[in-house]
């Protein structure tokens, strides 16, 4: 059984990789294949994030997770590619946004300027209109970052009643564990840091996602 696990960029995705590892002993694939051995470069860290590769991506993947009994999250940042159960992940778009721009420019090395992204003019599009092709379909948990990070184990039992998956543990990694294992991908972590950042792009954030953020009720 295919499960996509989807999020615009710097969402919360390997955050909810790490509850699914710790709390039911899922490990978790790539639509990208190996992109997940240069992120997650040491044996530990894919460890902690349940990476796991079977050597096959993009539609042979999503065909061998259609034919199995069990089922296989695939983490995505593209549009729905296939119907399917989802579990879509959602952040405030400014801090994702602004964590996006930091990850391009220090884990990647291909630094992108911040309006670029804000206006969707990158790999992964737009915020807003990436929402919009997750949102409202059938089958699908929505899982909002900023209730993940102050509750997760709350997360992990929505996500067990959606899957059907006992919760076998308790999640009990920190953010200072899971930021000493590669403190460049996740950084700070805070919301609130992000958004004040943002500031000085806040007219151009708005003209671009204002309808978004309200549907969501993220005030800006």
């Amino acid at each position: 059984m295919l499960v996509w696990l989807a999020s615009y960029p710097r969402s919360g995705n390997t955050f909810v990789r790490t509850i699914l590892k710790e709390c039911f002993d899922i490990k978790t694939q790539t639509l990208y294949g190996e992109s997940d051995n240069s992120v997650f470069a040491t044996p530990e860290l894919r460890d902690v994030v349940g990476c796991t590769s079977n050597g096959l991506v993009n539609q042979e993947l999503i065909n061998y997770a259609h034919s199995a009994h069990e089922p296989i999250v695939i983490k995505t940042h593209e549009p729905p590619l296939t119907e399917g159960k989802t579990i879509h992940i959602v952040r405030d778009g400014r801090s994702a946004i602004i964590s996006y721009v930091h990850y391009m420019a220090e884990v990647e090395s291909y630094p992108v300027p911040l309006e670029s992204i804000i206006r969707g003019d990158v790999y992964a599009g737009s915020w807003s209109d990436h929402y919009r092709a997750w949102a409202n379909r059938p089958n699908t948990l929505m899982l909002r970052y900023e209730d993940l990070v102050s509750d997760p184990n709350a997360g992990a039992h929505r996500i067990s009643a959606f899957l059907g998956a006992p919760v076998l543990r308790r999640f009990s990694k920190s953010f200072s564990e899971l930021k000493s294992l590669k403190p460049a991908f996740f950084r700070k972590g805070s919301d609130e840091a992000n958004i004040a950042e943002m500031e000085p792009y806040k007219d151009l954030f708005i003209e671009c996602h204002a309808e978004v953020m309200h549907e969501l009720a993220y005030k800006c």
